[in-house]
C-alpha cells in the first residue's frame, strides 16, 4: 500500500511538472506571437532543441557566473533577462524586450540615438521560425531568463520585417494635391478676377486721358 502510494505521488509530481512545462511554453509562444502579430510575421514554433540549449546555458550561469548577463555565443539568436525583486515570468521578460519598440524607427532600420533595440529585432525577425527559453531562479534570488532563435536575426543591413514605404508617398501625393487645389484652381480664379479688375481700371484711365485731350 505505502509503495503504491509513494508512486502515485510520483506519478501526480511528473505530471505536474509536465503540466507546468507546457503551460510555460504556450505563455512563451503566445507572448512571443502576440508581438510578430503586431508586425505581420509568422508565428514561432516550439523547439525542445533550443529549450534544452537554453536550459543548460542558464544553469551553467546560475552555477558558475551568477547569473551574469554574457550571451553564449552560440549559433542560435539569443535574448537575456535579468530581474531581482521576484520571480519573473516569461511574459515579462518578451514585454521587456518588445519594449524597444519605442526606440527602433523601421522606415530608417534602426536604434535611437543611445537606445537599444536589439532584443526587440529579434523577437519579430521574420525568418525566425523556432523559439526555446528557459528559466531558472539564481543563487542570490534573481531570475535569468535566455530564450534561443534559429534561424537567428539581426543580421547587419537586413530589416527583420518588411516594411512598406507605399504609405509615405501617399501622404505626400495627398498633401501635393492639396495645395494644387488649394493654390491652384483657387489661386487662378483670384488672378484672373484681379486681372479683369486691373484692365477695367486701366481702360478707365486711358478713356478719362482721352476725354481730357
Amino acid at each position: 500500500m505505502v509503495i503504491r502510494m509513494t508512486i502515485a505521488a510520483m506519478v501526480l509530481l511528473v505530471l505536474a511538472t509536465v503540466a507546468s512545462a507546457i503551460s510555460e511554453q504556450d505563455e512563451c509562444l503566445t507572448a512571443h506571437n502576440k508581438v510578430r502579430a503586431e508586425v505581420g510575421v509568422p508565428d514561432l514554433v516550439w523547439s525542445t532543441d533550443l529549450a534544452d540549449y537554453a536550459r543548460r546555458y542558464a544553469e551553467k550561469q546560475r552555477d558558475h557566473h551568477q547569473c551574469a548577463m554574457v550571451h553564449s555565443r552560440g549559433q542560435y539568436g539569443e535574448n537575456l533577462f535579468w530581474g531581482m525583486g521576484k520571480r519573473f515570468s516569461f511574459s515579462e521578460a518578451v514585454k521587456s524586450w518588445a519594449d524597444e519598440a519605442r526606440d527602433y524607427d523601421a522606415q530608417e532600420n534602426k536604434c535611437a540615438p543611445g537606445k537599444v533595440c536589439g532584443h526587440y529585432t529579434q523577437v519579430v525577425w521574420s525568418d525566425t521560425k523556432a523559439v526555446g527559453c528557459a528559466s531558472v531562479a539564481c543563487h542570490d534570488g534573481a531570475t535569468f531568463i535566455i530564450c534561443s532563435y534559429d534561424p537567428p536575426g539581426n543580421f547587419v543591413g537586413e530589416r527583420p520585417f518588411p516594411v512598406p514605404r507605399a504609405h509615405k508617398h501617399r501622404h505626400s501625393h495627398t498633401r501635393e494635391a492639396a495645395a494644387a487645389t488649394d493654390g491652384g484652381d483657387g489661386g487662378d480664379e483670384l488672378s484672373r478676377a484681379d486681372a479683369k479688375l486691373c484692365q477695367c481700371m486701366l481702360n478707365c484711365v486711358q478713356n478719362s486721358r482721352a476725354s481730357i485731350q
